[in-house]
């Protein structure tokens, strides 16, 4: 067995090797680019005894004199990538879950202050009753968001997403971009299945992939399918099709690295899909799903497609 056969054997038995479509070309690299260091990733999964790792790999050709040709260097980046992740996280979270209840808390009080010689007594209850309601789900939105700051501890003991929700959840998130044409089907016979993700943090990777959707839409009106089904007894399959933009397969092979971002290599005119997706594979490693991306076979679009595993219990 070759040398690059037997690492291969062995860092499989305990990591997944992420991306995982970029390390079916391992070790003869087909990306032009001469910066590869960053791109190839052995995850550890977090599990309640273990934490997650992170360990990049870079290779070095030898002379063939040497009697070997190839070096294979792991660089511990755990550190580097979750406290990147967990900043992104964070910031998204902030961004997506407190903007609604803050505005409905200033529309309110705005109303009050400019109508209250006007309204009665009743009308100044009802208005105060929702400023309230307002308030408090902006306290309950923040509190939720504080727990992430460790999200390890979140991901192992936090109630799992149940997949009956999907359809409200996707809805809601349609309503919140302005995407009017989105749909969600094969839910219906795995309605008992719960996520490893928590709801926060699947909702998150919905909301990026959705975003990056519409961002990259010629016209910001993105039609978009969701197709859900059982990968296997422990895991399910999301599929999220649109009808935007096709990629090149070397940007394809690019985009769940951490922290790369395409739009560099795209157009120049939309900044965050690589931070977005980035956020989306680093969620998905840890909890040990897999990512894939591929352009729609007929017309342009692409397909995001996530293995997510659930829980036994």
């Amino acid at each position: 067995m070759p040398l690059s056969g037997k690492f291969l054997y062995i860092v499989r038995k305990n990591y997944n090797c992420e991306p995982e479509d970029l390390w079916k070309n391992w070790p003869n690299k087909t990306i032009k680019d001469q910066d590869q260091s960053n791109l190839w990733y052995l995850v550890r999964t977090e599990t309640p005894t273990e934490k997650n790792l992170w360990l990049s790999v870079e290779t070095l050709n030898l002379p063939a004199i040497s009697g070997h040709n190839l070096v294979v260097r792991l660089h511990d980046v755990t550190e580097k990538v979750t406290n990147e992740r967990d900043v992104w996280l964070f910031h998204s979270m902030i961004s997506h879950k407190l903007r609604t209840p803050f505005n409905g808390i200033l529309g309110m009080i705005g109303l009050i202050e400019e109508k209250s010689s006007e309204l009665s007594n009743p009308e100044l209850i009802d208005y105060s009753k929702l400023a309230l309601e307002s308030a408090t789900r902006y306290f309950n939105s923040l509190e939720s968001i504080l727990q992430y700051i460790n999200i390890s501890k979140v991901i192992q003991s936090g109630p799992g997403f149940n997949l009956s929700d999907l359809s409200s959840l996707v809805s809601a998130l349609g309503t919140d971009l302005k995407i009017e044409s989105i749909s969600v089907s094969g839910h219906e016979n795995i309605k008992d299945k719960n996520l490893v993700l928590t709801g926060d943090l699947f909702e998150i990777i919905l909301l990026k992939i959705l975003e990056n959707s519409k961002k990259f839409h010629p016209a910001n009106t993105p039609e978009i399918e969701i197709k859900v089904s059982v990968a296997d007894s422990k895991s399910i399959k999301i599929q999220i099709r649109d009808n935007g933009i096709s990629l090149s397969s070397d940007q394809l092979s690019r985009i769940w690295a951490p922290y790369y971002q395409i739009d560099k290599h795209l157009t120049g005119e939309v900044k965050g899909m690589g931070l977005g997706l980035s956020l989306v594979s680093s969620l998905v490693w840890q909890v040990g799903g897999t990512c894939s991306a591929f352009n729609q076979e007929k017309g342009p679009g692409m397909v995001i497609e996530l293995i997510l595993p659930v829980r036994n219990d």
